[in-house]
């Protein structure tokens, strides 16, 4: 067994370039710019999401499989109306923070144990933490509040100014993050489209990486 949070790995340009040419595959959407929040894609029948969802749903997931959550990720932004060209200069970033964070499983929280190195992204053991789904999302970003859970027990709660993911994307929870790998996704993309890197970049150090200097 294997803890995500102790991996490290390079990302080949191979993956990314790969990524790039799958955005010009799937089918367009409206157009919305990833830092505004405001521009929501409303051009998608009822049809086309429930496609949508369940595509993301059933990708083949597995533990530093880059090119399978960067599949993912796509399909979730253009489902919120981001532009090609808007997806293709966020890729190299999100490929990273999603290898990163979560070792690119969906489904996990910080401190996870896996079973059978990862494959499938098996869990033999959830983490204890709030940070949670691909991104590894702590609630409140751009504030300073987190969902925390009791130390004797019981359910999870907000801190005061930690719940703008709850009424926008009515994830209230690690747990509701996690629930499924699109509600993890859309999480993840709702952070880009609402603060950019700085959930990911928020120290002097991490700033200094490649990651954050080469982000958007």
């Amino acid at each position: 067994m294997i803890r995500f949070n102790n991996f490290t790995r390079h990302i080949s340009l191979r993956k990314i370039v790969a990524s790039m040419l799958l955005i010009v595959t799937l089918s367009s959407q409206t157009a919305c710019d990833p830092n505004d929040v405001n521009k929501i894609a409303s051009g998608i029948t009822a049809e086309d999401a429930s496609s949508d969802v369940s595509t993301v749903n059933s990708l083949p997931y597995s533990f530093a499989d880059s090119d399978t959550a960067i599949q993912a990720f796509v399909i979730v932004a253009r489902h919120r109306g981001w532009e090609d060209s808007s997806i293709q200069r966020w890729v190299p970033f999100a490929t990273a923070i999603m290898n990163r964070e979560s070792g690119d499983c969906p489904l996990v929280r910080r401190g996870v144990k896996f079973a059978n190195d990862g494959l499938n992204c098996e869990i033999a053991k959830q983490g204890p933490h709030s940070d949670s789904g691909i991104g590894q999302i702590i609630a409140g970003y751009p504030f300073k509040g987190s969902w925390v859970r009791p130390v004797n027990g019981g359910g999870w709660s907000l801190y005061e100014n930690a719940a703008w993911l709850c009424p926008q994307e009515n994830l209230c929870s690690p747990d509701e993050i996690i629930a499924t790998p699109w509600t993890s996704f859309t999480a993840f993309v709702a952070a880009l489209e609402r603060s950019g890197k700085q959930p990911w970049c928020y120290t002097a150090k991490l700033r200094r990486t490649g990651t954050c200097r080469n982000a958007p």
